[in-house]
């Protein structure tokens, strides 16, 4: 997911960081809260975020290359 923002090793890396342990800590209690397996919470959680950022990004990108 990082890699969809920086090219930048450094800054990637603090940004990986960062999403993961968000990721981690509200798939974590999501788990609890509902009461389903964290491990699989996480994961599922880390993908959608990455299919709306995905998603995002090539969205903005057609419409910038539309009106330029």
């Amino acid at each position: 997911i990082a890699g969809l923002f920086t090219f930048r090793f450094q800054t990637m890396a603090w940004l990986a960081i960062g999403i993961g342990l968000i990721g981690s800590v509200t798939g974590l209690l999501l788990s609890a809260i509902y009461n389903i397996p964290a491990g699989a919470t996480i994961i599922t959680l880390l993908i959608i975020l990455y299919a709306v950022i995905s998603f995002t990004q090539y969205c903005y990108k057609r419409l910038r290359h539309e009106y330029h």
